[in-house]
């Protein structure tokens, strides 16, 4: 459960993101992620991987919405 979160060097865990974002424990259950079978993609509502943001060689865009209710 480790990723890339853009603006960030190197990988962390999607629990130290949260701790580090300041998300209490409580609504930590509740937030979703958007994967592929081997890597992150995105913690919906907070941050995208840095491997999977946009680029000049990008040639495939499939585009997800989050909302919070």
């Amino acid at each position: 459960d480790h990723f890339h979160p853009i603006g960030m060097k190197g990988h962390m865990s999607v629990s130290d993101f949260l701790t580090n974002i300041k998300v209490e424990h409580t609504e930590r259950a509740g937030v979703l992620v958007l994967a592929t079978p081997t890597d992150i993609i995105w913690v919906c509502g907070h941050r995208i991987s840095d491997d999977f943001k946009l680029g000049n060689d990008t040639r495939r865009i499939i585009r997800a919405t989050f909302t919070k209710e």
